[in-house]
């Protein structure tokens, strides 16, 4: 047996005294065949022979070290003598060299010698194709493969095959058996699934379970998302129930495991990317509660007073929620704190002209808009002072008379230059010059009163009976100031527009530093900007998708004086608006508002289709001074003229960009104030637009009640 390779113990620690002898076998059955095929080579040797062969090397190896060994009992001997084969005839080589051992002992030799496998040798056993995981084969063509794996590589070849694959840890363990590194291979490298997770899959689809989904007031809200939706969508989505459990607050969802699982994927990545801010508005006292909830539902934000006087805690779902919330808290401080000086038209009884036999009484009526009121009001119910009309008279003598508006009244009762007041708010915060441009601007609408706190809602007057001019003044007097709606006058309600344009109109106003002088806190200053687009028609009037928008952009700067005039005896009232601006070049606005502007240009030139309308910066620097956004707005114009007026007007349809919000504007403008005439004219022009402009519909719905023009008299 020279030909045996020189195999010892001192030489190869490691090997116990079994493996020696197998890979002895390895080699003599190598020689085995060498041999045969070079002293016959018409002849090979089957595996039976080179079994039977060597069977009886073993046997006599066996029996060799069971007569040198010292020590041992005759027990033993007798013992291993009636198991061992009587004759090497008798033994059964086939179930000694099995086809696993065989290849086994072959690897093992492989792995002496220094020869490693490379990943091409486990790819040659990668079927080409993969079956169908749904057909019938799947599960046998699975573990078919993995046992093809397995007898041709050894445990520590798998496993280095799993770390030059660079699977996850867990995959290559050192205590993992050879038959999980071929399944990791299998699943985790060549995508195979396994069958076993098939089956366990398909029980979760059909297995229905409950689980809880703990989450605290702001992830629920943003869960829950604007009204619902996002909640719904997720139902939807999952196909599971969602239910709300408290004490502890969680979100109870049943379905299939594979959906609560998912669902529980997507729960968790939506509460990591929860985005939180806390702000500090420009007030001392906390936002009421029905405007926290109108931010809220308005954005899709969870938003709550912060635990100091001013602040507000936001948390939404992604950046872009959480700066809408931001802009509508920082608009309704702007808005709260935004109050204009009140005055009420004179009284008709001292007006020439009036009858003398009538003495009008007056009363607040609630009043329902043609348009949702502004989101900051927080009610839904709200009144209008005005005279009680004498239906018993034919003829509305009242209404053929102009309102006196150049002289009105203050709550406190003083008779007031209505001009003067406005320009000597103008000239105590900047003076006039040739640079400046002024003009006197009236917009139409509704002054409405808000009810107290406690009143229940209701269709009953304010005022349990009719009053006086000089009653009704000390109970306005008493309110807090009304909100003014705008609203477009009854000549224009059916009447199409003419010569449209489309605009983009971003106001800034200036914060007003803590204890200012009363004369700056009444006025406004303003940085205002303007992008007007030009109409995409041709000559024929057909749209040109492809043409590129060069839209015309000016900016101003300056100062506004604005108020409210409450007219008793008119279907609507008036807000007065001293302007006095600058024009601004572009290259001197603020950096945020030039890059804002270059992103606006591309957005309308249409040339990349995924970019989003870009956002305006929230505050500025501006001439030494805060500004912050008031209002971005989208604005459709048009010039409309009518025959008994003589000054610019403009009718304008304005879409809130934050808030969704849409309102109409009615506003006419008085630019030579200083003319007598123009001046009278101009406010003749606005007391004909609160007038009826068509006759009133009279209905009775009760006992004591008439309905005129959807108000209840």
């Amino acid at each position: 047996m020279s030909f045996l390779p020189a195999l010892r113990l001192s030489r190869y620690p490691h090997l116990n005294h079994l493996r020696l002898q197998r890979y002895t076998v390895a080699h003599v059955r190598h020689h085995i065949h060498e041999q045969a095929a070079r002293s016959h080579p018409n002849i090979v040797s089957t595996d039976q022979q080179v079994a039977s062969e060597l069977s009886e090397i073993i046997h006599q190896n066996n029996s060799s070290n069971a007569s040198s060994s010292e020590g041992t009992t005759q027990a033993s001997k007798r013992k291993r003598k009636s198991k061992e084969p009587k004759s090497a005839e008798s033994a059964e080589p086939v179930s000694l060299l099995s086809e696993s051992s065989k290849a086994e002992a072959y690897l093992e030799s492989l792995e002496l010698t220094g020869q490693k496998p490379l990943l091409s040798d486990l790819e040659g056993l990668r079927p080409p194709l993969q079956p169908s995981a749904a057909g019938p084969k799947y599960a046998e063509a699975y573990y078919g493969l993995v046992d093809s794996i397995c007898r041709s590589f050894t445990s520590s070849q798998l496993r280095q095959f799993t770390q030059d694959y660079q699977l996850a840890h867990k995959y290559s363990a050192a205590h993992r058996t050879k038959k999980q590194y071929a399944k990791a291979i299998v699943t985790q490298q060549w995508q195979w699934p396994s069958p076993e997770e098939l089956e366990r899959a398909r029980k979760e689809q059909v297995e229905v379970a409950t689980q809880s989904f703990p989450v605290t007031s702001s992830q629920l809200f943003v869960i829950i998302g604007k009204d619902g939706g996002d909640l719904l969508e997720l139902s939807k989505k999952h196909n599971v129930h969602i239910s709300l459990a408290s004490k502890p607050l969680a979100l109870r969802v049943q379905g299939a495991k594979s959906a609560l699982k998912a669902l529980s994927q997507e729960i968790v990545d939506i509460k990591k990317g929860i985005v939180e801010e806390t702000l500090q508005l420009h007030t001392q006292m906390p936002l009421r509660n029905d405007l926290l909830q109108r931010i809220a539902r308005t954005t899709g934000a969870f938003i709550e007073n912060g635990k100091q006087n001013g602040q507000v805690r936001i948390c939404a779902r992604d950046p872009v929620t959480l700066y809408g919330a931001k802009r509508l808290a920082i608009r309704s401080i702007l808005d709260l704190n935004q109050s204009n000086p009140l005055f009420i038209s004179p009284e008709r009884g001292a007006q020439e002209g009036a009858p003398e036999h009538t003495s009008p009484g007056y009363n607040a009526y609630p009043f329902v808009s043609s348009r949702p009121l502004p989101w900051t009001t927080g009610v839904s119910n709200t009144y209008r002072c005005r005279r009680i009309g004498d239906y018993s008279i034919a003829s509305h003598a009242f209404d053929l008379n102009q309102t006196k508006m150049d002289h009105v009244i203050s709550v406190d009762g003083k008779v007031v230059d209505l001009k003067h007041a406005l320009l000597k708010r103008l000239d105590t915060a900047v003076t006039n010059d040739a640079s400046m441009k002024t003009s006197i601007n009236g917009s139409l609408g509704h002054l409405l009163f808000i009810p107290e706190p406690t009143t229940v809602d209701a269709l009953i007057p304010s005022l349990p009976t009719a009053h006086s001019y000089s009653d009704l003044s000390h109970w306005i007097s008493a309110r807090e100031h009304p909100v003014f709606v705008s609203s477009l006058p009854l000549q224009f309600l059916e009447r199409p527009p003419s010569h449209q344009t489309l605009a983009h109109h971003l106001v800034y106003h200036r914060l007003v530093p803590e204890g200012s002088s009363h004369s700056e806190s009444d006025i406004t200053r303003f940085l205002e900007l303007e992008v007007v687009l030009p109409a995409l028609q041709s000559v024929s009037g057909e749209e040109l998708p492809d043409a590129v928008v060069n839209p015309t952009v000016s900016c101003s700067m300056g100062v506004k004086a604005e108020a409210d005039i409450l007219l008793l005896d008119r279907a609507m009232d008036v807000r007065f608006s001293a302007v006095r601006s600058l024009s601004v070049e572009s290259h001197d606005l603020p950096v945020e508002l030039q890059e804002y502007l270059a992103s606006l240009q591309t957005y309308l030139e249409y040339t990349d289709t995924t970019a989003s309308q870009p956002t305006p910066p929230a505050v500025l620097r501006y001439a030494g001074s805060d500004y912050v956004l008031h209002h971005s707005v989208s604005v459709r114009q048009s010039r409309e003229e009518l025959s008994t007026m003589t000054n610019s007007m403009a009718v304008q349809s304005v879409l809130d960009l934050e808030s969704g919000e849409k309102h109409s504007l009615c506003q006419l403008t008085c630019e030579g104030y200083d003319s007598e005439q123009q001046w009278n004219s101009f406010l003749r022009s606005c007391d004909d637009l609160a007038k009826q402009a068509r006759e009133s519909k009279i209905t009775a719905i009760g006992r004591g009640h008439m309905f005129q023009d959807g108000i209840i008299i």
